[in-house]
């Protein structure tokens, strides 16, 4: 099974990839995003799309070395209690979101097949979607968070970088170990975010 040999790859630290095998393919991540940028729309999951999908059950998140109240907003009291989640990003990892208040979560992904965990690797860190105060006939602005799918290796993030102005929707691609940002794209702002530097309001 794929989920076997995956897992003996990952543990085998000897394994050299062939130096053919990496010029491939960093020419064709570079080809598939700069098509997607010449095509003049934004980055689609369809144009990056993972070839297997792990459809069994989730090992466990191993927390070891993550700070307990980040624990306690992403896991509960029982990060043991999330085993058996099926993978929902990228193939076979888990995307869970952690509150951090009201309109603002942050994220964490793990790999389905070990438990490993991709926390502090992450380009971001709250994710803050209000809603805002708008300005003109609208009156508030609610962005829509991060969209992904178990398909596809990119992941979308609509809304503000924490308590800022850094207000836009990124576009990112998992690398198997992180997440590159490939694309951004202009979003309206909140009122108060007329000047740089300002931060956002309710």
């Amino acid at each position: 099974m794929w989920e076997a040999q995956y897992l003996a790859r990952i543990t085998n630290r000897s394994s050299h990839i062939s130096m053919m095998g990496v010029l491939a393919y960093v020419v064709l991540g570079f080809c598939v995003n700069r098509a997607a940028a010449q095509s003049g729309h934004s980055p689609r999951f369809e144009d990056f799309p993972t070839s297997r999908i792990y459809e069994g059950k989730s090992r466990p998140p191993n927390v070891a070395g993550m700070d307990e109240i980040a624990v306690h907003s992403c896991f509960g009291d029982a990060p043991k209690d999330v085993a058996g989640m099926t993978a929902n990003f990228a193939g076979h990892f888990v995307v869970r979101s952690c509150s951090c208040g009201s309109g603002c979560h942050s994220l964490v992904i793990w790999d389905a097949l070990t438990g490993q965990m991709f926390y502090e690797s992450l380009p971001f860190g709250a994710i803050n979607i209000g809603p805002f105060e708008g300005s003109g006939p609208s009156q508030q602005i609610l962005y829509n968070g991060e969209q992904f799918r178990r398909d596809s290796v990119l992941m979308s993030v609509n809304g503000c970088l924490g308590e800022t102005c850094d207000c836009s929707t990124r576009y990112y691609k998992w690398t198997g170990s992180r997440l590159r940002m490939i694309a951004k794209a202009a979003v309206r702002l909140p009122a108060n975010c007329s000047r740089r530097g300002t931060s956002v309001g309710r």
